[in-house]
């Protein structure tokens, strides 16, 4: 996955809310889910391999990263169960989750 399909397919998701195509924007929020849930994982294999390196700086970065995405992560879920209504916070999330792919 790269943050180039996850930007296509976030701006898909951004025109089917404007135009009020909910059915298709909830498929749609299944691939961003899927995805997000792609870059979790690589962000915790990463917390992981520095684990195992014993750098405390790179740790710490990571451990930031992984705490990061999960928030970001929290408050999509939240948003998602009204997104004719949150979908400018949706975007705007999305936007900021994508900042924390690696």
């Amino acid at each position: 996955m790269s943050k180039n399909d996850y930007y296509v397919k976030m701006n898909e998701l951004n025109t089917l809310l404007a135009d009020k195509k909910m059915d298709a924007a909830k498929a749609k929020w299944d691939e961003l889910h899927t995805m997000m849930g792609t870059a979790m994982s690589d962000s915790r294999y990463r917390l992981d391999e520095v684990t195992r390196r014993n750098d405390a700086n790179e740790r710490a970065a990571a451990l930031a990263q992984v705490k990061k995405q999960r928030g970001i992560y929290a408050e999509l879920m939240q948003l998602k169960n009204d997104m004719a209504t949150n979908k400018e916070l949706i975007k705007q999330k999305l936007t900021e989750f994508s900042t924390t792919m690696l």
